[in-house]
């Protein structure tokens, strides 16, 4: 990009990141809720003021305190491996706890995500849910104890484009929505909207296709399939 800005090549560059906008732009433009919110020189526009312009709050630099938690481990993994993807992998959360899975790309960080959700086996290893064992490379497992899951590729492993967003939102439920075979709509759209609302989605209703919103509220979307089943455990 650089070699063909010097040539006299313009761009029109996209993202979320502000790192980059600092180390690539000359000038940035924040829109908000569809809304233009501020053009400025990058220069003249400091991390504060970017902050506030893409979110709509003040910024406030905070300090960290970490909480003491004490309640039960919630998930417990021992000596996890899967040949070619990672190696004695071994961690704990408690309750209201969140723990990252840091590293840089292919460093198994994914699959072990993807084990502990059901789409990938270990070759060896223990998983502990509340202290009791726990069958890894199990889908079905890992929807009846209520483990909810954000996908990186969205598009292709979150959401159903053409379905709307309180369809896409209680997929993972669809046996607790259904009797005789027959989702129950009522119990749906109700489940949904009180997501919808939660997670302040920007659409005109529940019944708007997800193919329709922008990436950060098709990104919701994901988030509440994930957490609609009152999940101890949501991996994003």
């Amino acid at each position: 990009m650089e070699k063909l800005h010097e040539q006299g090549v313009t761009f029109l560059f996209i993202s979320h990141h502000l790192s980059e906008v600092y180390d690539i732009c000359q000038d940035v433009t924040v829109y908000r809720d569809a809304r233009h919110i501020i053009t400025a020189p990058v220069a003249e526009l400091d991390k504060r003021g970017l902050i506030e312009a893409m979110t709509g709050e003040k910024y406030a630099e905070r300090e960290y305190h970490p909480r003491k938690l004490d309640g039960e481990t919630t998930l417990q993994v021992n000596q996890l491996n899967r040949n070619g993807a990672y190696h004695n992998v071994s961690f704990a959360v408690r309750r209201g706890e969140m723990v990252g899975l840091a590293g840089g790309g292919g460093c198994g960080k994914i699959a072990v995500a993807e084990t502990l959700v059901g789409l990938q086996t270990a070759d060896a290893g223990e998983i502990l849910l509340k202290g009791k064992p726990y069958p890894a490379g199990s889908v079905k497992a890992a929807l009846a104890a209520g483990i909810g899951f954000v996908p990186q590729d969205r598009h292709h492993e979150g959401f159903v484009p053409d379905m709307s967003i309180a369809e896409n939102a209680t997929l993972s439920i669809l046996e607790r929505l259904s009797r005789w075979g027959f989702i129950s709509r009522k119990r749906q759209n109700k489940l949904a909207q009180q997501w919808f609302d939660a997670l302040d989605i920007k659409a005109y209703g529940i019944d708007q296709p997800v193919s329709g919103l922008s990436g950060g509220n098709q990104q919701k979307v994901v988030q509440a399939r994930a957490m609609v089943p009152t999940t101890p455990i949501c991996w994003s």
